[in-house]
């Protein structure tokens, strides 16, 4: 699911916005280092997000999954690092965002749909895709 289909370009994005109303720290992230935040196992970058334990990394730029060295922190992807399929990365991703969006959706219900309504032309096509992936 890279490229286009991909509805962690439009997540990203949304992501930045949640950035800049502080709301990453709010609910729950500690801001770590530039562009850099931290929410129990899962980190993220601006370029990439990991779960760090687990090996797993996303790299935005490259849209895709790699297995990696445990401890590993975006956005560096290290030598030797694995391609991992999108929908096993997704899984394993997946309950780590859901704790966050729930926290979005309990003290800002309408934040997402709002960000959605704003989303950037290059990104407006895959918001469909996007509610299909993150909307229980």
């Amino acid at each position: 699911m890279t490229g286009l289909a991909n509805p962690l370009r439009v997540y990203f994005w949304m992501l930045g916005q949640d950035a800049r109303l502080d709301l990453l720290t709010q609910g729950g992230f500690q801001h770590v280092g530039p562009s850099l935040y931290r929410r129990g196992n899962l980190w993220l970058h601006q370029l990439g997000l990991s779960l760090a334990e687990e090996g797993i990394l996303y790299s935005r730029e490259e849209g895709r999954f790699y297995r990696v060295p445990p401890g590993t922190i975006p956005p560096e992807i290290p030598a030797g690092s694995s391609p991992l399929p999108f929908r096993e990365g997704w899984q394993k991703l997946r309950a780590h965002l859901a704790e966050y969006e729930n926290w979005i959706t309990s003290h800002r219900p309408d934040h997402r749909q709002r960000l959605l309504r704003l989303c950037p032309p290059a990104l407006r096509p895959l918001r469909r895709k996007w509610k299909e992936t993150f909307t229980p």
